[in-house]
């Protein structure tokens, strides 16, 4: 399984649009020319709603029909009474409707189980 999984983490970083063009070509071209990619993992900050370039990673992601599971990030970061809300806003915002939403915490190690059983089942089904 773990020979199957690549990792691209599209930092945040303060660099001149030329550059982030250049990035952004990589990383689609990438991605497009990936046979044997079977999912795409996007990462949302639950404690915001979803930022300009959460929506057009996940349009992009819509529009060339890549499989994708999304993940609420820090959700151990909101009070218990403000994760179903927070959930609901990233499902309205990105428009999720069959794509799974999970909430996770790196720090409570809360939807790790969750995020493995979505990968395995991709991957056994692309095999």
């Amino acid at each position: 399984l773990y020979q199957k999984l690549v990792l691209i983490e599209a930092m945040y970083a303060k660099v001149p649009q030329k550059m982030r063009r250049h990035w952004k070509d990589l990383i689609e071209g990438y991605l497009l020319k990936r046979r044997t990619l079977c999912t795409l993992i996007q990462l949302v900050d639950s404690r915001h709603p979803p930022q300009q370039s959460d929506l057009l990673l996940h349009d992009w992601i819509t529009y060339y029909e890549i499989p994708s599971i999304i993940i609420a990030t820090k959700i151990d970061k909101l009070k218990k009474n403000q994760r179903k809300p927070s959930l609901k806003r990233i499902k309205d915002t990105l428009n999720l409707t069959t794509e799974p939403l999970i909430a996770f915490s790196s720090y409570t190690r809360e939807g790790v189980d969750e995020i493995w059983k979505h990968i395995r089942e991709l991957v056994d089904i692309n095999q």
